[in-house]
């Protein structure tokens, strides 16, 4: 079974800044697809140095299973105010997946079963507990939506089925990016 994994990432500062605290990245090598939200502690340029760090650390370490990789990327944003993240693994080949998140970057799927896709509460670079990784398969005809709490959670999850990855992020940031905050997401379609 070999997925056809789309995957849109958007992310803005908040309204009259220019720095941008909140990412949204996509890697693919080979059949590995690594996802990552962060969102930088506030806004503005401190909270964009975290997010940096993290980008930079996830880019150069992508192949880490997730437990390394957000040990080593809290080890790297200890000098900066901290982040929360989430990361999401799939090996589009068979469709097996991961999931990790520190603190309130949310995650929500529909069409892959019955997901708890729990964060766990912290900050990498500071308070980090013990990260749980969960496995799920990611299903073809699947909707997953990973969002800072710069966009509201109170979107219509239904309505952003069965649609090009694309168009859900660009709605989603049109739509349901908060006007006091930096907002990010990914969106992930098989």
């Amino acid at each position: 079974m070999s997925l056809n994994v789309e995957v849109a990432t958007l992310y803005r500062p908040m309204p009259g800044e220019t720095a941008c605290g909140d990412r949204a990245l996509s890697w693919t090598s080979g059949e590995r697809l690594l996802v990552a939200v962060i969102d930088g502690l506030g806004h503005g340029p401190f909270a964009a140095l975290a997010a940096e760090a993290a980008v930079d650390f996830i880019a150069a370490n992508r192949d880490l299973d997730l437990e390394p990789l957000f040990s080593g990327c809290s080890e790297a944003l200890r000098t900066t105010r901290g982040a929360v993240m989430t990361v999401i693994q799939v090996n589009q080949e068979t469709g097996n997946a991961w999931h990790a998140a520190i603190g309130n970057v949310e995650a929500r799927i529909h069409g892959s079963g019955d997901v708890p896709l729990i964060t766990t509460p912290g900050v990498v670079g500071a308070r980090m507990r013990r990260l749980r990784v969960r496995p799920f398969e990611l299903r073809p005809g699947s909707t997953m939506i990973v969002h800072t709490d710069g966009i509201s959670s109170r979107f219509p999850f239904e309505r952003m089925l069965r649609r090009r990855a694309a168009s859900v992020a660009e709605e989603l940031m049109r739509d349901y990016a908060k006007e006091h905050d930096d907002a990010g997401c990914a969106v992930i379609v098989s």
